[in-house]
């Protein structure tokens, strides 16, 4: 906890950061659950007297985009980005902010343009060579389309905010720094063993598993099936020229690379550039065959009945076609082929036969888990065979080698989330036995390692909670006018 809020310290307090990459897309409005077509002068909503506008709200967005799309490898989409809400958690970190802003100005709180040009001064996009620089600060601003007084006027109005929060703080008390670290590094000493899957038998006859099906047969369904026509083109009957060949090795030797990151040379990458140009080659007589096959020139080559999952072909693009939709350059690891989707067979439940050995698995697993349960209950009483654990907190995922790591942090936050003094845990092939035998709320030194730490999640904890309770409270102060609507 402690960890995940020093990670996201940025985001429980107001600071001031800016993204150097330009928001790119078909353009914001229309993206979302609302329509912005109603408002006045660019203007979305208006915060007690401070007026929103569609660019703040682009802005706004974009910086949101940009952390998210980091966090996903650079690889979220617009649709992503509408599932995430995106544009709601703009929209109401903007009209917060706005508050805090109309409350900051009733509290006399200033910024004067010293102050704002100081803190510009401080970016590191602007700088070079560690020096602020004119020139770089107005690139970057352009390349963002925004103009240098309403950059400014951001990074004032983000000062202010800062002020108020500065003003609201409240410092640490000892007592409350203690309890928080009690509440994180309670210590536990354990007896503990773990019993494996191998002291229980599952034994199944057949009449079991047919009544287990019965119960549960509409779970056990045929796969969607996709039946597909198609033509292909394997890339290794195709004979590029010497010419295309080192033409493409010149323009990509970079794909090109040993081990150590070196490029190879063309004769040492020649027989895998000629695949690459064989793949290339293969795309283009593809599209010469679909053409063909479309206007029914030639006949398919193979019919297939593909499921979803489907190795032999990728199915991204059948899944999403219509019956009788033709697709076209599908590439594959042996080329590309062209398809024609005849028709889709829907899921069916499956008979007793098709479906035993997945319910015979099921029923086990089932059966294993409550056998492993009795048997952690059985086991509650005696621990002379136990292995002792000298104190840990839920942080000591070393100190259970025994476990995978994974299985550890799952067992630790169960044990110090019970308040019983001993009980079990079961996992899928074991259960873990364990009786506390003794505690630590408080320990001195550990306290001290970690002083820092805890302060700083403290803060963090109590700036969140003064900001969540001020914006219900700056709710009923300011009106908030919205001139857009819902879509739908």
């Amino acid at each position: 906890m402690i960890t995940w809020m020093q990670k996201h310290k940025k985001y429980l307090v107001i600071t001031i950061w800016i993204s150097t990459i330009a928001f790119v897309g078909a353009g914001f409005v229309g993206w979302g659950a609302y329509d912005f077509s109603k408002s006045t002068s660019g203007t979305i909503a208006k915060v007690g007297n401070i007026k929103v506008t569609n660019k703040d709200l682009q802005e706004r967005y974009s910086k949101i985009f940009n952390y998210y799309n980091q966090m996903f490898g650079g690889k979220l989409t617009k649709e992503k980005a509408k599932a995430l809400k995106l544009q709601d958690i703009a929209l109401n970190q903007l009209f917060n902010d706005t508050l805090f802003l109309n409350y900051a100005k009733d509290l006399g709180i200033r910024v004067s343009q010293k102050e704002t040009l100081k803190e510009i001064a401080k970016i590191p996009a602007f700088k070079v060579n560690g020096v602020f620089s004119e020139s770089r600060f107005n690139s970057i601003l352009q390349s963002l389309q925004t103009t240098t007084s309403d950059f400014q006027k951001s990074i004032s109005n983000t000062i202010a905010i800062q002020k108020l929060f500065k003003a609201l703080n409240l410092p640490n008390t000892s007592l409350e720094e203690k309890t928080l670290f009690a509440s994180l590094y309670l210590e536990d000493k354990l007896k503990i063993k773990v019993l494996g899957s191998d002291k229980i038998s599952i034994n199944l006859n057949n009449d079991e598993i047919k009544k287990y099906w019965e119960e549960h047969k509409q779970k056990y369904k045929s796969q969607t099936k996709y039946l597909v026509d198609i033509v292909e083109i394997k890339a290794n009957t195709l004979s590029p020229k010497e010419e295309d060949i080192k033409s493409f090795y010149e323009n990509k030797k970079f794909l090109f690379k040993d081990k150590d990151g070196k490029i190879l040379s063309f004769e040492k990458a020649k027989s895998e550039v000629i695949k690459k140009v064989q793949q290339k080659l293969a795309k283009k007589e593809i599209l010469k065959k679909y053409l063909k096959f479309k206007n029914n020139k030639i006949s398919a080559e193979k019919s297939l009945s593909l499921t979803a999952n489907s190795l032999v072909i990728p199915m991204n693009k059948i899944i999403k076609a219509k019956i009788g939709e033709y697709i076209r350059a599908i590439e594959t690891k042996d080329g590309y082929v062209c398809a024609k989707l005849k028709n889709i067979i829907q899921p069916k439940e499956l008979s007793f036969e098709d479906a035993k050995s997945f319910a015979k698995n099921d029923l086990e697993s089932i059966k294993k888990e409550e056998a492993l349960k009795k048997l952690g209950q059985n086991s509650l009483n005696n621990f002379s065979d136990a292995k002792d654990i000298d104190f840990i907190t839920r942080d000591d995922v070393k100190k259970l080698n025994f476990l995978s790591k994974a299985e550890a942090v799952e067992f630790l936050n169960y044990l110090f989330s019970n308040p019983k003094n001993k009980g079990y845990y079961p996992f899928s092939d074991k259960v873990v036995v364990y009786k506390i035998t003794n505690q630590k709320l408080f320990d001195k030194s550990l306290f001290e390692k970690n002083k820092d730490k805890i302060k700083n999640g403290l803060v963090n904890i109590k700036t969140k909670i003064i900001q969540d309770v001020l914006i219900e409270r700056l709710k009923q102060k300011y009106s908030i006018k919205k001139y857009y609507k819902t879509k739908g």
